[in-house]
């Protein structure tokens, strides 16, 4: 409740600042911390979206991420939304292609971010690279799933994270790699289901100085979606590797 009266007293506009697009990938003329016109950028069309959030305005629920998109001004991008988030972020990168979010190689690794009570996933380029997945902890290995796509250009429903990844009207797309999928019955008014919660192997992890390295080197003229997502998570800092809680099955045994 604090995160939502935290929105509804003028943080949330003090954050997105004046927002348009997508948060500016740093050339050798420009940083984060200033906005710049197209033809300061290159190839690039993406302006500064805002400082992070306080760590007390952390999402820790589906809901809280809606609550926050609805509240921002629109559009809003996927890199705009990360770099949104109170730093320092906990992540775990992975190269893994085992998902319906796959990594785009070593170079855009599937990354995971860490919250109290909620996990989300992102990656910078590929099939998933406009979505925002979540598994919302439901116990010791089991998480509540949602997706939403970006850019976010007008007001969510509150059921849309679930609508999004559903499959027919008995199971989710998610069910196809997430065992033991079952109806959650405590959403109203919605068609959410909890599965199995899975973590990647530990061989295809990517660590936090190697996408440190990569983001780095990534040439914002040549591919300024890539480079903004990647520069989104260092946004305000360094992200620290976190590693998934051990009771999590792996998706390949």
């Amino acid at each position: 409740m604090s995160w939502i009266l935290g929105l509804a007293g003028g943080v949330c506009s003090s954050l997105w600042g004046c927002t348009t697009g997508d948060l500016l990938p740093p050339s050798a003329d420009a940083s984060l911390d200033a906005t710049v016109s197209p033809s300061d950028a290159g190839e690039s069309r993406h302006e500064f979206c805002g400082d992070a959030a306080p760590a007390e305005l952390a999402p820790h629920t589906i809901a809280d991420v809606v609550a926050w998109l609805n509240a921002a001004p629109k559009p809003v991008s996927l890199p705009c939304f990360v770099a949104s988030l109170a730093r320092p972020l906990d992540v775990y990168a992975t190269n893994s292609v085992i998902s319906a979010q796959p990594a785009g190689g070593r170079r855009s690794p599937r990354t995971f971010l860490f919250f109290e009570g909620l996990i989300a996933s992102v990656v910078a380029e590929g099939p998933g690279s406009h979505l925002l997945e979540f598994g919302e902890l439901r116990g010791p290995a089991r998480t509540l799933k949602g997706e939403i796509e970006f850019p976010v250009t007008g007001a969510l429903a509150q059921d849309a994270p679930f609508e999004q990844i559903m499959y027919d009207e008995r199971m989710t797309d998610c069910a196809f790699c997430h065992a033991a999928e079952l109806r959650d019955d405590t959403i109203p008014l919605a068609r959410a289901f909890v599965s199995q919660a899975l973590r990647p192997r530990l061989e295809e992890r990517v660590p936090v100085a190697e996408l440190d390295t990569t983001t780095a080197q990534c040439d914002a003229a040549a591919e300024p979606e890539r480079c903004a997502l990647l520069r989104s998570l260092f946004h305000g800092g360094a992200p620290r590797d976190r590693d998934f809680p051990a009771q999590f099955d792996t998706i390949v045994p």
